[in-house]
């Protein structure tokens, strides 16, 4: 919540709020790591690379889910793969989160890793 109170010179004053959500996604980690790379706070190619491939790796996960929610499978098996599908899905953020605090800032600027971290957590199933 952003909340913005000003007076004017006559003694008139006036307060508003305005309320947001931060929200990320996949897309979004990809664009920003990307950028980072690009202002150098990624510092090594196959950084860039290998944490391409682990986001990628992720959106098939999270796509998978997606499917298997939506599937026609009987209510037990389906519950039973969605999960499992969770559980790896957040295994794989938290893998992933682990190799950059492991490598910033060999290979990320502190700074961006911990906005990456960040956004990484948000997207973890609850």
């Amino acid at each position: 919540v952003l909340e913005v109170s000003a007076t004017d010179k006559v003694g008139n004053s006036g307060t508003k709020e305005a309320k947001f959500q931060i929200t990320t996604s996949l897309g979004a980690i990809r664009n920003n790591l990307d950028h980072y790379f690009d202002l150098g706070l990624v510092k090594k190619k196959n950084a860039l690379k290998y944490f391409r491939k682990k986001i990628n790796n992720l959106g098939k996960l999270f796509y998978l889910l997606k499917k298997t929610e939506n599937s026609n499978l009987k209510p037990k098996p389906k519950e039973a793969a969605v999960k499992a599908l969770k559980k790896v899905i957040d295994a794989n953020i938290n893998q992933i989160i682990r190799q950059i605090n492991r490598k910033s800032p060999q290979w990320i600027d502190q700074k961006a890793a911990d906005f990456l971290v960040e956004d990484l957590n948000a997207i973890k199933i609850k």
